[in-house]
């Protein structure tokens, strides 16, 4: 042992702190800690148990690299109690206090300590699962710690202050440090506290923990047994509720009947009422019962409770996005589905979604976009007396004066028009602060005329001549008719979608950037559902919230820009900024460029590089909020449907111009992935020779091998029986396991954001595949919309009428997938994020009911699947019980 001089008062009058801690074989992991505690503390003691490693000589060096003094001690283990209160005892009087902390803990954020006053401070543990833990003393107290494990800190004086220690931190529990790395962790502390309880069987603290290392050790009998004495126990509410919580689970997980398992969640929330996780677990068994309206219930009565203020074990993620994810899904099935569309936009705009939920929510957005797509848009009269009145209000002076106008381009095409109005009217919650509605019309017949003005009463209709024939003569027309502040214009071929204050966001957003002149209501120009993939532009935030904005790209910067999109990316950066597109526009900002090019060219382009030049930019909701129903900036040859330029005589675009644009696909840019079982090295052997003497080492030397589920090694779970409800297979254990093989995949496809070549180790590869594939991959990324899986070979019903369709004057072709024709297969694929995502979606909300080849032909539709002719890999047909080397189709147990 070795003593520094005490801690000294610093010249700031900050209280001093000492660091206690108790290690054992820490050496790995303690130098991370001691480098975020150390800007805190002016002395440390370190208590060494008997470490076999060189934790003290770690500690010692980092500590004199920095020179605070300190010291360390080497005692012999007893128990976490006899040995912390010991280490408290040896720093007593180094400092003003003493933080007490383990040798794998991390500090994260704003630590301050400079205020310390109370005789005790609780920090914070954790950001989603929060719980509070008293660890700085005042070192003056008589502190003792009590228990042989999950130990707590006592001070027998009376009025002792305890606060908590607020701020912008948490601290991190990793559980890495020596006494986790033994594999029989709980079993050990199992023992440990059963012996405590043998000798106090009233610890209502041994009680709980000995529950708690129970179920952590598997053991759920037990740990039912001992959460449902440690309620009869009563005391401390919290650790009442987290036993009442923790019993419910340990029915759910056994084979309680739903009954009573419910009524344990039931009891505990009643028991803490401002507590949401019993909430939680209610609507998700409801969810995945598919009891959407029960569901339902217990999520948004969760939903109205915020994080709770408590100190033991809360799980915050349940509050700031669990309940959410559960009540949109439940919204999503019960027909509310602009419900769910404002739920998956909150939990996708907020900050506490983790990473790896994205994808599954923006699929689950896109469900619900499409359903409120596909339902129709109502024409309520109700709104339209309502826009009656507020045009009336307005002329009588009774109403503010607006500084919003709204204009409409529009011609012979009036059910787009009706279609455009009333899903707006419908969507914008802000709508009453537009004043005036002007819809310019060029060519629609009377009785269209008529219809829309009996339609639509508080619009002004101008109906043009003639004379004034042009869409580029329309928008200076309306140019004149403008003169409030800002200048909303639609195209008369737009569904709205999402509700949304349109008119308040994105004045926001134009009132926070001069440079700003116009705001559009989809990211990225984006026309479908769809195009929320479109890469380009950055995202910034500001005081009117986070905001998506262009960055325009030309010449080589737009080339290599391209170049490095993943296959199957799409980019509008070519594009220069201003847009027709529905937005909202600075009045005086846009009219200062001077009125639209008449001239017959493309008046669109050109106004916007007047737009650039003027050094003007564009933003954008970071979202899709309404989607293009006329034709698409992509549709090309003579079945395009026309459109706006079409009707009045111009054109949109050079051939050049046409819609996203997209990288040449190249292997470079791709993962190689072969699912391989892990007791078929055999397979694996072949699998390599057949590519290596057809696609060469270059190509085999990049596909990594991936240990597939080997459905022999498999028991029947909750996740299992739920994940494959109502299957055509009685539970196969082979076919569950190539199942989650290709989940597996499909998750890290959507981690890494990369397209991926799946192969299964049966794939055998036909002459010039890696030419092949490469040229494979540039026509996957002219695509519109880009297949997200592609199947490099399948068997077929009719193999006959597959060799009559076969290509004769190209190499291949790419092609819908056929279900008519898809017997199955996928010995080889290549799959996208977002394939790979919406197929996870899909997992999650409807299960797997076949096996997992039908489950890409059960959703051809949702990824826009595709397959190449002829097959660039082929696999033979094993026929189950009779044909073929085959784990799967020959394996017939079941779970």
């Amino acid at each position: 042992m070795e003593r520094g001089q005490p801690g000294r008062r610093r010249s700031t009058g900050a209280p001093t702190v000492c660091l206690s801690m108790i290690v054992r074989d820490e050496a790995h992991v303690i130098a991370e800690t001691l480098a975020v505690v150390a800007p805190h503390i002016d002395h440390w003691v370190v208590v060494d148990t008997g470490s076999a490693d060189d934790t003290v000589d770690v500690v010692r060096s980092f500590f004199a690299e920095r020179g605070t003094p300190g010291e360390v001690h080497e005692r012999p283990w007893r128990d976490f109690g006899t040995n912390r209160t010991e280490a408290l005892e040896l720093a007593a009087g180094r400092c003003d206090y003493t933080w007490v902390i383990d040798a794998d803990d991390l500090v994260v954020g704003d630590f301050d300590l400079s205020g310390l006053e109370a005789d005790a401070y609780s920090v914070r543990y954790g950001t989603d699962f929060v719980f509070w833990r008293t660890q700085i003393f005042r070192s003056a107290l008589p502190w003792r710690y009590e228990g042989v494990l999950h130990e707590y800190p006592v001070c027998d004086l009376p009025d002792v202050r305890i606060d908590r220690l607020e701020g912008d931190y948490h601290l991190v529990w990793r559980t890495i440090g020596g006494r986790s790395q033994v594999t029989d962790k709980f079993e050990r502390d199992v023992k440990v506290l059963t012996a405590a309880h043998e000798a106090a069987p009233d610890d209502p603290r041994t009680v709980f923990y000995l529950a708690q290392s129970h179920r952590d050790a598997g053991n759920v009998a037990e740990a039912l047994a001992f959460y449902r004495r440690r309620v009869e126990l009563g005391g401390w509410a919290e650790e009442v509720y987290v036993a009442r919580l923790e019993a419910a689970r340990c029915l759910l997980r056994s084979d309680a009947p739903w009954l009573e398992a419910q009524a344990e969640l039931l009891a505990a929330w009643s028991f803490r009422p401002h507590r949401a996780e019993a909430l939680h677990d209610l609507a998700r068994h409801h969810r995945e019962a598919r009891e959407w309206a029960l569901g339902h219930l217990f999520a948004t009565r969760g939903l109205e409770l915020p994080v709770p203020d408590d100190d033991l074990f809360v799980d915050a993620s349940v509050h700031l996005w669990r309940l959410l994810d559960e009540a949109s899904i439940c919204a999503y099935y019960l027909g509310r589905h602009h419900e769910s569309i404002d739920m998956c936009r909150r939990l996708l705009a907020g900050e506490d979604l983790p990473a790896g939920e994205r994808p599954r929510v923006e699929a689950n957005l896109r469900f619900a976009l499409e359903a409120v797509r596909d339902g129709g848009v109502e024409h309520r009269a109700d709104l339209v007396r309502r826009m009656v009145d507020v045009a009336a209000e307005t002329v009588a002076g009774t109403r503010p004066p607006s500084d919003v106008t709204l204009t409409i381009t529009a011609g012979r095409r009036r059910e787009l028009l009706e279609t455009t109005i009333d899903s707006f009217l419908a969507c914008c919650d802000d709508v009453d602060v537009i004043g005036r509605w002007i819809c310019i019309d060029e060519g629609s017949t009377s009785a269209d005329r008529e219809a829309l003005a009996e339609r639509y009463p508080f619009i002004d209709f101008i109906w043009k001549g003639a004379a004034d024939f042009g869409h580029a003569r329309s928008l200076n027309l309306l140019r004149d008719l403008v003169d409030t502040t800002y200048w909303l214009h639609l195209e008369d071929d737009w569904q709205f979608l999402v509700r949304e204050r349109y008119v308040e966001r994105a004045r926001a957003i134009l009132d926070a950037d001069p440079s700003i002149g116009q705001v559009l209501f989809n990211r990225a120009y984006a026309e479908t559902i769809e195009d929320r993939s479109l890469v380009g532009g950055v995202v910034e935030r500001s005081a009117a919230g986070s905001y998506w904005r262009q960055e325009h790209l030309e010449g080589d910067d737009l080339e290599a820009f391209i170049g490095d999109l993943p296959a199957g990316g799409r980019t509008n950066a070519w594009w220069p900024h201003y847009s027709l597109r529905p937005a909202l526009l600075r009045t005086a900002t846009v009219k200062a460029l001077g009125p639209y090019d008449e001239s017959g060219g493309h008046m669109e382009r050109e106004f916007a590089l007047r737009y650039v030049d003027a050094g003007l930019r564009t933003a954008a909701f970071d979202e899709i909020t309404c989607m293009h129903i006329g034709p698409l900036t992509s549709e090309r040859g003579p079945q395009r449907r026309p459109n706006a330029y079409d009707l009045a005589g111009s054109s949109q675009f050079t051939p050049a111009e046409r819609g996203p644009r997209s990288p040449v696909g190249s292997l470079a840019g791709l993962d190689l992935r072969v699912l391989n079982l892990d007791r078929r090295p055999d397979r694996l052997t072949a699998f390599d020779a057949s590519f290596r003497a057809v696609a060469g080492d270059e190509f085999i030397d990049r596909v990594r091998r991936i240990p597939a589920v080997d459905g022999a090694d498999l028991v029947m779970t909750d996740e299992i029986r739920h994940l494959f409800r109502d299957n055509d297979h009685g539970f196969r254990r082979a076919i569950i396991g190539c199942a989650l093989s290709h989940i597996g995949i499909w998750r890290k496809v959507v981690e890494s954001g990369r397209p991926t070549v799946v192969f299964e180790d049966d794939a055998r590869p036909v002459a010039g595949v890696a030419d092949r594939l490469e040229a494979l991959l540039a026509e996957v990324s002219s695509l519109d919309p880009a297949p997200g899986v592609v199947l490099l070979g399948i068997q077929v019903y009719d193999e006959e009428a597959e060799r009559r369709s076969l290509p004769v004057d190209r190499a291949f072709q790419v092609v819908g997938l056929d279900p008519d024709q898809y017997l199955g297969g996928t010995h080889g694929y290549l799959i996208t994020p977002f394939g790979a995502g919406t197929l996870l979606a899909l997992v999650e909300r409807q299960g797997v009911q076949h096996g997992i080849d039908w489950f890409i032909r059960d959703h051809a539709d949702r990824v826009h699947a595709a397959r190449i002719r002829p097959h660039l890999v082929v696999a033979e047909l094993a026929m189950p019980g009779r044909s073929g080397d085959s784990d799967i189709q020959h394996d017939f147990e079941v779970l």
